[in-house]
């Protein structure tokens, strides 16, 4: 009889541990989707995110990390240093205990940086992320069930941006390709389409047209799977970018007609594409907090700026709001969107 009940009390503490995960792996998918809303209104995804990591039975080292973490990036996103660097300070601390707030804390360091068009430093903190998260997030005797693999895929992004920026092809492939798998292995459709996008770009960047064509077809298809609408028109975008690197200005043209159609008949790639080879001069552009993420390292400003379209910026939406900036003023091209910020 005690054999049973002990048999019994086992039983109920597997389901209840059971439920706390699951539980806190829906709490994280929400984190995620929050963490996008930001771009478009910042307070009340901090605060959403907040109330999450408030509640009593949902802290968990991993909703408590992607509570800090997710807040974090908000925060740097929309230009908030200071605030971000609370988060940052926090995640240093719980990182003497959990490796991987220690990862993360590099991780909204690598935002903050690329916020500020600081393209080499972001690739470096992205860097010191990935030495934790390649080895605690990858499958094998290493893997660490508190693992995020959204902050994993964000860091391999930052990363392969930073190693394209350099002109380090072998190493940026390597990273596309690590995207990829990270976003197939976990079953995340709208990852796996930016990044089946961003593997398209970096081939055309290796003068594998048909590669590239396969794989932007490939981001498409898994796009319209999906059915999201932000999703169909990042990558969308992703496609403009070829268009544009190929100098097939009427295709570019169509496409921003099509998404100025789609987000109500704004034309928000005017910034993005349409202005990208404007001679050098001062362009006024949108958005002081929202259009960001791309340094121009000697690039030139003919045709060949399209080597920074492998680090666009900011969330699609509509163009109408904001004040203007001028895009050289304050350190690099801050006007692109960003058809894979997640």
């Amino acid at each position: 009889m005690r054999a049973r009940r002990l048999v019994l009390g086992l039983f109920a503490f597997l389901v209840l541990a059971c439920g706390a995960a699951r539980a806190a792996q829906d709490d994280v998918a929400l984190i995620d989707d929050l963490v996008r809303q930001g771009d478009e209104a910042p307070d009340s995804a901090i605060r959403a995110i907040g109330e999450l990591s408030n509640r009593e039975f949902a802290v968990t080292p991993l909703v408590r990390r992607a509570s800090l973490t997710g807040i974090g990036i908000v925060q740097a996103r929309n230009g908030r240093v200071a605030e971000a660097l609370a988060q940052v300070a926090a995640l240093t601390e719980f990182g003497r205990t959990e490796p991987l707030a220690d990862a993360d804390a590099h991780l909204v360091r690598a935002e903050i940086e690329v916020n500020g068009g600081h393209m080499a430093s972001s690739y470096q903190q992205a860097r010191a992320a990935l030495a934790v998260y390649s080895e605690a997030c990858a499958p094998g005797p290493r893997h660490d069930a508190a693992c995020n693999y959204r902050d994993w895929w964000r860091a391999l992004d930052m990363a392969q941006r930073g190693a394209a920026d350099q002109g380090n092809a072998v190493i940026a492939n390597g990273y596309a390709q690590t995207l990829l798998d990270v976003a197939r292995r976990n079953g995340d459709r709208p990852r796996e389409a930016i990044s089946l996008g961003v593997a398209a770009l970096q081939a055309e960047a290796n003068a594998d047209s048909a590669s590239a064509n396969r794989l932007i077809a490939q981001a498409q298809h898994v796009a319209r799977a999906d059915g999201s609408a932000w999703v169909q028109v990042r990558v969308a975008v992703l496609g403009g970018l070829l268009h544009f690197r190929r100098q097939q200005p009427e295709a570019v043209q169509r496409l921003r007609i099509g998404v100025g159609l789609r987000l109500g008949g704004t034309d928000p790639l005017d910034a993005m594409i349409h202005r990208a080879d404007a001679g050098g001069e001062e362009q006024p552009f949108r958005r002081r907090q929202r259009h960001r993420r791309v340094e121009h390292h000697g690039g030139g400003d003919g045709p060949g700026v399209v080597e920074h379209f492998l680090y666009p910026v900011a969330l699609i939406r509509h163009a109408g709001e904001g004040a203007e900036l001028a895009g050289r003023k304050g350190g690099g091209h801050r006007h692109l969107a960003q058809p894979r910020r997640l």
